[in-house]
């Protein structure tokens, strides 16, 4: 059996391996000012492959 590991683990893993985060970049095409951006990235692919969408994810949860 394979050990658990969490989704964002496991693509920063796949982009140790493979580099495959350098392939997204920005629309205007040049450097972005962004720090953290694969963090960024991976975070929307998660977000996006659990259908969840990025306005839900931002939001700040509150208790009652």
């Amino acid at each position: 059996m394979l050990p658990r590991i969490d989704l964002p683990d496991l693509l920063f893993e796949v982009h140790s391996w493979t580099g495959f985060l350098d392939a997204f970049g920005h629309v205007s095409e040049r450097r972005t000012r962004m720090e953290g951006l694969l963090v960024s990235l991976v975070a929307l692919l998660v977000v996006e492959s659990r259908n969840i969408g990025l306005t839900p994810s931002s939001r700040r949860r509150t208790r009652r």
